[in-house]
């Protein structure tokens, strides 16, 4: 039972910073590269997770402002 509990906490704790990093990327302050890295993902799986969780990946070359809408 405590390793079920274990592996579900080591899930969620990995869905989490996937999420933060998405949103970072998805906001224009963390390059999609980078955060490809910090996720242990190639560049295309990270952006199919983006896409598939809803987070729009932004174009190469374009830059968004923090806060911008």
């Amino acid at each position: 039972m405590c390793e079920k509990v274990d592996q579900l906490a080591r899930e969620r704790e990995k869905e989490a910073v996937l999420t933060t990093l998405f949103e970072g990327v998805q906001e224009g302050g963390v390059k999609v590269t980078y955060a490809a890295k910090k996720a242990n993902l190639s560049l295309n799986e990270f952006k199919d997770q983006m896409r598939m969780r809803g987070f729009t990946v932004p174009h190469h070359g374009s830059r968004v402002a923090l806060g911008a809408k």
